[in-house]
């Protein structure tokens, strides 16, 4: 899937957000679904996540498949719709306010 350079990045991004959550391989591991050997061959950029992985790993992390492969952040500007983005984050504020 991805070069040697593509698989260190994204296993860089995996463990930058693991560490920021100060969580160990194991417990990534436990809400993924998979072994923790599997998460430090990820890490360390020798082996790339299949898509079902990733996708476990982006809701783990709440982010996206998009950024744990590109590194790109969610642009909301990319939506077709900005206007529908705008009202949904309205709601939301709605919702906090109480």
């Amino acid at each position: 899937m991805a070069d040697t350079a593509d698989k260190k990045a994204i296993g860089g991004r995996i463990k930058a957000l693991r560490k920021a959550r100060h969580w160990q391989q194991k417990e990534l591991a436990l809400m993924v679904g998979i072994r923790f050997e599997q998460i430090n061959k990820y890490e360390g950029g020798f082996n790339t996540p299949p898509i079902d992985v990733l996708v476990k790993f982006a809701d783990a992390f709440d982010t996206t498949v998009d950024y744990l492969v590109t590194g790109n952040a969610l642009d909301e500007t990319k939506f077709a719709n900005a206007r529908l983005v705008r009202r949904l984050q309205a709601l939301e504020q709605l919702d906090e306010a109480g």
